[in-house]
This record gives C-alpha cells, sequence and structure tokens, in this order.
C-alpha cells in the first residue's frame, strides 16, 4: 500500500523532524512502508514512492546519490538499510538515496527515504566512459554507483537509464524500479 502523507519531511531524517535520538526501534512501524509525492526534484510531473527504511549500517550514512543495500533477512528486506555506497554487492538489488537530500549524514538508527520508484539521480562508476544509451537496464556496482555497462545476466536490474549519459563520475537520471521488480536480466 502506498501512504500519501509523510511522517516527516522529504529531505530530512525522522531525527531531523523529530528532533529525538534515533533507536533501533523508534517509531519502527514506518519501516518499509511507501509514500507516494509528486516529483519536486527533476521537474517531470511524475510520482516518486518513497520507501521509508533504517540505518542499521553500524554508523552515520554519508549523504551521496548512490545506491544501498537491505539487511536480507525477512524482518530486514526493504525495510533495514546495512550497506550504503562502497561495499554494495554488484549485480545485487538495493534502491538509491533519495536525492533531495541535502544534509551531509544519515544517523544511525535514523529513518530516512529512498526511491523505490520513479525518477532520481544517482552517480555513475568513475571509471571511465560508459557510452549507456538512454531506456538501458542499469545495475549497481561495488561503490553504490551505477555499473559503467548495462546490467548483464544474472544482475538485478534496479532502473532504467531516462537520458544517454557518456561522462563518467556525472549523474545519471533513472527511473527506479520497484524493489520486488528487480529481477534479473537473462
Amino acid at each position: 500500500m502506498d501512504y500519501l502523507a509523510l511522517p516527516f519531511p522529504r529531505g530530512e531524517t525522522q531525527s531531523d523532524a523529530g528532533n529525538v535520538t534515533p533507536t533501533t526501534t523508534h517509531l519502527s512501524e514506518l519501516e518499509g512502508r511507501r509514500f507516494k509525492v509528486k516529483d519536486t526534484e527533476h521537474g517531470t510531473g511524475l510520482d516518486v514512492t518513497l520507501l521509508c527504511v533504517r540505518n542499521v549500517s553500524g554508523g552515520d550514512i554519508t549523504v551521496a546519490n548512490d545506491f544501498c543495500q537491505f539487511l536480507t533477512t525477512t524482518e530486514g528486506w526493504g525495510q533495514k538499510v546495512n550497506r550504503f555506497g562502497t561495499g554494495c554487492t554488484a549485480g545485487d538489488q538495493g534502491c538509491a538515496l533519495d536525492d533531495a537530500y541535502k544534509i551531509t549524514t544519515i544517523p544511525e538508527n535514523d529513518l530516512f527515504y529512498v526511491v523505490d520508484c520513479g525518477p532520481v539521480k544517482v552517480r555513475n562508476d568513475s571509471g571511465g566512459s560508459n557510452g549507456r544509451a538512454a531506456h538501458d537496464a542499469l545495475a549497481i556496482d561495488t561503490n553504490g554507483r551505477i555499473k559503467q555497462a548495462v546490467a548483464a545476466a544474472g544482475e538485478a536490474v534496479v532502473g532504467t537509464q531516462d537520458e544517454a549519459n557518456t561522462v563518467a563520475s556525472a549523474e545519471c537520471l533513472m527511473f527506479a524500479r520497484r524493489l520486488e521488480n528487480q529481477q534479473t536480466e537473462a
């Protein structure tokens, strides 16, 4: 089910909005809930589905336009982020951090938003020119960025490229796929 009213403003964490010290259980009923909002970052007029998740990575997350990945337990999948940026498993499923964040860190145990579906900017791998075309299938690399090449056989497709982008390290506007729809390439 998608909810319409955000429990805390987009671009903020729950502790920013609620002025509380986050714990592992505070507002746990929000973990994994989806909230539908209009795209205010890219002017597309499309809906963006935000997924409310908890940072259980073992420390603060440094905010960047990268992907995160989840605990693989039943209780953690799609709810608890244990890997962000460097340390991601290449080709695995994940979600991009909501690019409305302008803060620098997300505290451990805090609630925040990732983009489950809709337009979002994510950094490309910094290894060189990637030459992908619009609508190419995208996968995650080990740095939590978009792989240089299109998604290969056996890799989860986290979204499709919105525009042609051949500049390494630049951000790429992509259309994120819902977490449960990130099937692997054949």
